[in-house]
């Protein structure tokens, strides 16, 4: 039975219903000129208002070509990886709060992401995500330091526990809009 006796769905009908809505979501959107990649990004996200997937998938759009996104969305589909493979994707991205003993690119990224992460949150929650897009691709030089300078993998388990929960709580921050991981980026 599809339907519980006290009328609750039952997990198949709720995933049949969600597979459904995301698929008429992704007709609609690219039958309106959005690109198959950019409706993915946001439909990765637990967007299940239409009207919010509709309003990130259109910011998403009008910021994808910046050079600083394109930049951010190529280092986002790394940062994806690393938590995939890491046994540590797991832990809680409140793991980097002591900055002590980190070196200068990581503590770098950390307090850009401090500065910037509450911002993002709110205005992803007043639905300005155009403009948390924006911020977000100006994480592209402590990024861009980051991964030039820092091995996330560190033979040390506590350092490599930070690396990769600094990754995680910026992969987490950008979730709020879009896994900018599916955008597709040409090299």
């Amino acid at each position: 039975a599809a339907i519980e006796s006290d009328g609750r769905m039952t997990r198949e009908v709720a995933d049949s219903f969600l597979t459904f809505y995301a698929d008429r979501m992704r007709h609609i959107l690219s039958r309106k000129g959005y690109a198959y990649d950019e409706i993915s990004a946001v439909l990765a996200t637990d967007s299940d208002s239409p009207t919010k997937v509709l309003d990130r998938v259109e910011a998403l759009h009008a910021v994808r070509d910046s050079l600083d996104f394109l930049a951010i969305a190529g280092a986002f589909k790394r940062i994806k990886n690393i938590l995939k493979k890491s046994d540590e994707a797991d832990m809680s991205p409140a793991a980097v709060q002591d900055g002590s003993g980190m070196e200068p690119e990581e503590s770098a990224l950390a307090e850009r992401i401090d500065a910037i992460e509450p911002q993002v949150g709110l205005w992803a929650q007043n639905g300005e995500y155009r403009q948390a897009l924006e911020a977000m691709a100006t994480l592209r030089a402590p990024v861009d330091q980051f991964f030039e300078k820092i091995l996330v993998m560190h033979e040390d388990p506590a350092i490599r526990r930070r690396r990769i929960s600094l990754l995680k709580r910026l992969f987490e921050t950008f979730l709020q809009i879009a896994d900018i991981s599916e955008v597709v980026v040409s090299s």
